[in-house]
Order: structure tokens, then C-alpha cells, then sequence
């Protein structure tokens, strides 16, 4: 799983998100209004489409960040009820 990462692209659109990480667009949108995941967008001034690109390594920091340790769930502490 340490190669994971040296592979994986910086960033990537919301389909891509949802391949690697299992993270739905409405999902991914929360987030980023949140300012829990980087986003940048593609779309050039005046356009009516564009395209938006997440930081793959912030989604990873973001998740990494929930880790619950081992002992914390043992106990119950952190679980969402």
C-alpha cells in the first residue's frame, strides 16, 4: 500500500476521486465548500462549463486525519451514532 501513493496523479477530476477513494461528488462538493479537500477549476472566465480538479493528497491528509486508533474503537469513542 506504500507504493499507493508514489503512483497515484496530485490530482484528478470527480470521477477519479470516486475510483481511489470511494467518495460520491455530493460528497466531494461538501467537502470542498467545507475547506476540508483542495479544489481548483479549469473554467475559463466568461464560460459557462469548465472542469474542477481535487487535490488527491488533501482527500488522503483529510481521511488520514479521521483515523480512529485501534484502542479509541475498542472503546467506542469517535464512532458516529
Amino acid at each position: 500500500m506504500a507504493n499507493a501513493t508514489a503512483t497515484r496523479p496530485e490530482w484528478g477530476d470527480a470521477n477519479k476521486v470516486r475510483e481511489i477513494f470511494g467518495i460520491s461528488r455530493t460528497s466531494l462538493h461538501r467537502l470542498t465548500v467545507a475547506g476540508k479537500v483542495k479544489s481548483s477549476s479549469l473554467r475559463e472566465r466568461g464560460q459557462i462549463k469548465g472542469k474542477r480538479l481535487y487535490s488527491l493528497d488533501s482527500i488522503a491528509a483529510f481521511l488520514e486525519s479521521r483515523v480512529i486508533a485501534p484502542e479509541a474503537a475498542a472503546d467506542g469513542e469517535g464512532v458516529d451514532e
